[in-house]
């Protein structure tokens, strides 16, 4: 995974419109696997005061909030409140990027040690954990897609993925 420095300079920020229309622009191919959508992202920051018509907060749980659906992805804002946590989940299948633009955010990964599909049961092992924050988005691993991400109380502030 490449690094860029958190504090990009706000003349290299994205309104979530013209983030749209660039990340429209890629190849099919290019979301075939992960590696360039992880480039795009590092490459087009979102400016994060552009968001704000997409950012719906609820105390109880995070909110998905749809931004743009082609037939290639689907791009959200997802809210965060402090103390948010998703459930253990898995994007068998899928590719997932994320991206967080506002705040910080902690995703644990996990490998699959074994299931049993009759009684819908598995047996999960923690693997690592990455922080997100501007500048430092994260694809989730085709091999391994099970996950968590959540904002921990220690972080104090809201966040947006």
């Amino acid at each position: 995974m490449n690094a860029r420095p958190a504090n990009l300079p706000t003349t290299h920020l994205l309104t979530i419109d013209d983030y749209v229309s660039e990340l429209t622009k890629l190849p099919e191919s290019a979301f075939d696997g992960v590696q360039m959508v992880q480039e795009f992202q590092l490459d087009h920051p979102v400016d994060p005061a552009s968001l704000e018509r997409y950012l719906f907060w609820d105390l109880q749980h995070y909110t998905r909030n749809l931004i743009a659906k082609t037939h290639l992805f689907e791009l959200l804002a997802i809210c965060w409140e402090v103390g948010h946590v998703s459930s253990i989940h898995n994007h068998r299948e899928q590719n997932c990027w994320m991206s967080v633009p506002i705040g910080r955010l902690i995703v644990q990964n996990y490998r699959v040690i074994e299931q049993d599909l009759q009684k819908g049961t598995c047996c999960l092992e923690k693997t690592d954990m990455v922080e997100m924050a501007p500048g430092r988005p994260v694809a989730v691993n085709p091999e391994h897609p099970v996950h968590k991400v959540y904002n921990p109380r220690h972080f104090g502030a809201r966040a947006v993925s």
